[in-house]
């Protein structure tokens, strides 16, 4: 059996617009993710995941932040 290798291109961000699009995507994702499986859902996950998820959660928000920043300045310098 033969293993194929896969190319996969990483996203290209030319912005901190598009960065900060990208972050604002994966917060709802983790957002939506805490919903079905965090504590207050009907069978959440382990809380070692759960903690894991809001470390991510908490990083991605503060990347945000500073992307929009960014995007704010970048647009202020056109």
């Amino acid at each position: 059996m033969e293993v194929q290798e896969v190319q996969v291109s990483p996203p290209e961000f030319t912005s901190y617009a598009d960065m900060a699009a990208e972050a604002d995507k994966y917060v709802h994702e983790l957002e939506t993710w805490m919903e079905d499986h965090g504590p207050s859902s009907k069978r959440p996950w382990p809380d070692h995941n759960i903690a894991n998820k809001r470390r991510r959660l908490a990083w991605v928000l503060k990347a945000l932040e500073i992307f929009q920043r960014g995007a704010e300045r970048e647009a202020g310098a056109v």
